[in-house]
């Protein structure tokens, strides 16, 4: 798997998936249940060691392990360890109280329980997997913990402080999070739907709707900007923006539709870059991104792309090319991989982070500030991130190929095997997809914006064949004997320059692909600087 990130070579989604499963499963603590380490630490140019954090270990990173590793199977088909599935179910079983009903811990300072409403979020997404497996005890919990969410909020979606428990607080320093609830209760909207998709469990479909009225009437403006009351963490943001999309293709509801996407389309870009790279606090204002953002944006623009805008799986693939996988470990050579430690923290260690994710900048999985952070931030690999990177990567490999009643669509131009289609794309090195069509279904190619109508060159059978358009997607009818297709097109090339936390970047395009920027990253790159 020692493969280094080769702009223009064809990409597998699959092969990034399963690099994900690697680090997500590598990160686990096997002297410890499996608990997860929180990161692996980087300094000087190296890995140091692999890093728990305590009460954020049990509460947050437990929930992420089951919810990511759970995505990332039902993609791959690789079923995991289930003694290491039922370690992690048993540490997440643990957090909850009877008196309660919340996911809580004990926190690091104090000794005593408390409850994070930022976790929220992340034990339903973990709920929900193993209700997937039937786990009963786990709907009971989920059941409860939204039950219990929703009779905290009036008919507005304003949340009563004081119909929680007094040790219900934003994190373990214990400083109560009044004032900011959408990044602690709004964050949750799509785990809801997902739950909701899952149970139908009618509770979670109010209370998403209570959150998303909230937010709506407090966090955005009408035309689309961000308030103050959105607050800061840029994840939570994101993950409720694509929440809200989710909502509203369950719900069918074409004016939450439209006010999200005009959100996404005015707000989110004050603290994002145009291929994805996502800034993690939007008062600091410095180039450290967060790549569980860029997930939260990739899966924004895959609902929006469902929903009809076809234009977006444009950004998508945009997000994914440019930055979602470069940002990716991938190439370990030089890294410190010690075997034989005595130390399960010390052991292996570049091989079992190959294939997270972290707080990348725009072109460097090393903000150049690391020195100045603390040992829990100072991370190659994160292990929340990497799970919501890897949800992401699977949102989008579902998303490659879609059925509907016009025939088989081809939304994303990667490679990929389904309902008897078989799609080789050579982008972006080369203008060409090739597609096996053995569905006898018409196939729907979708043409990036990029590519001139006048400059496509469609081969059927080894025969010419006429251009026939249904909006951006070209239409091969189908036949009963197997369709050999092949798509040929010119790649565009250009320069953009653009700004990005308050500093300009020129970028070299190669399609949807970037393949170079300016200024130079420092540390560990993903582009070479422009000619």
């Amino acid at each position: 798997m020692n493969k280094k990130w080769n702009y223009t070579d064809p990409i597998d989604l699959l092969y990034h998936i399963r690099l994900g499963q690697n680090a997500l499963l590598g990160m686990l603590n096997p002297t410890q249940k499996d608990l997860p380490y929180w990161n692996c630490r980087f300094e000087n140019g190296d890995v140091k060691g692999l890093w728990h954090s305590g009460s954020s270990d049990r509460c947050h990173n437990v929930a992420r392990a089951i919810h990511g590793l759970s995505m990332a199977e039902n993609v791959t088909g690789e079923n995991i360890n289930e003694d290491i599935m039922k370690n992690l179910t048993k540490h997440l079983f643990t957090l909850f109280d009877e008196g309660d009903g919340l996911p809580g811990t004990i926190a690091n300072s104090t000794g005593k329980r408390f409850i994070e409403l930022h976790n929220i979020r992340e034990t339903l997404h973990a709920l929900t997997a193993l209700i997937k497996r039937k786990n009963s005890k786990a709907k009971q919990l989920a059941h409860r913990m939204i039950n219990i969410m929703y009779n905290t909020l009036d008919e507005e979606g304003e949340k009563h402080i004081d119909r929680l428990p007094s040790y219900v607080v934003t994190s373990a320093s214990n400083i109560s999070y009044i004032d900011h609830q959408p990044e602690q209760e709004g964050r949750m909207v799509d785990s809801l739907i997902r739950y909701y998709r899952v149970t139908e469990d009618e509770v979670a479909l109010k209370l998403a709707n209570l959150l998303t009225k909230f937010a709506l009437n407090h966090c955005f403006t009408a035309d689309g900007h961000i308030t103050e009351k959105a607050g800061t963490h840029g994840h939570s943001i994101t993950a409720l923006v694509a929440g809200m999309l989710d909502l509203a293709s369950l719900t069918n509801d074409k004016n939450l539709l439209y006010r999200v996407k005009t959100i996404f389309d005015t707000g989110l870009p004050c603290f994002n870059s145009s291929f994805g790279w996502s800034m993690e606090w939007l008062d600091k204002c410095i180039p450290r991104g967060e790549s569980n953002n860029t997930g939260d944006i990739l899966r924004a623009s895959l609902h929006l792309g469902q929903a009809g805008f076809t234009q977006y799986y444009d950004v998508a693939e945009k997000i994914l090319r440019g930055h979602l996988l470069p940002s990716q470990v991938i190439n370990i050579k030089g890294l410190n991989d010690t075997a034989n430690m005595k130390e399960d923290y010390l052991h292996n260690l570049s091989s079992r982070i190959q294939g997270g994710f972290s707080f990348p900048t725009p072109n460097d999985l090393i903000h150049s500030d690391l020195i100045t952070l603390d040992d829990i931030h100072k991370g190659l690999v994160t292990y929340d991130i990497t799970s919501g990177a890897v949800d992401a990567l699977c949102e989008a490999w579902q998303t490659i190929i879609t059925e509907d009643t016009r025939g088989i669509r081809i939304n994303l131009i990667f490679n990929c095997q389904r309902k008897g289609v078989y799609v080789k794309s050579f982008l972006s090195g080369e203008g060409r997809v090739d597609i096996k069509n053995t569905s006898g279904q018409n196939i729907l190619i979708r043409i990036p914006k990029w590519v001139s109508s006048a400059n496509i060159n469609l081969i059927v059978n080894g025969a010419d064949h006429t251009l026939n358009f249904i909006g951006s997607y070209l239409l091969v009818p189908g036949q009963k004997e197997i369709q050999n297709i092949s798509v040929k097109f010119p790649i565009r090339k250009i320069r953009t320059v653009e700004e990005i936390a308050y500093r300009k970047y020129t970028i070299d395009w190669c399609g949807d692909q970037i393949v170079a920027m300016s200024p130079a990253a420092k540390n560990l790159p993903f582009f070479p600087p422009c000619k």
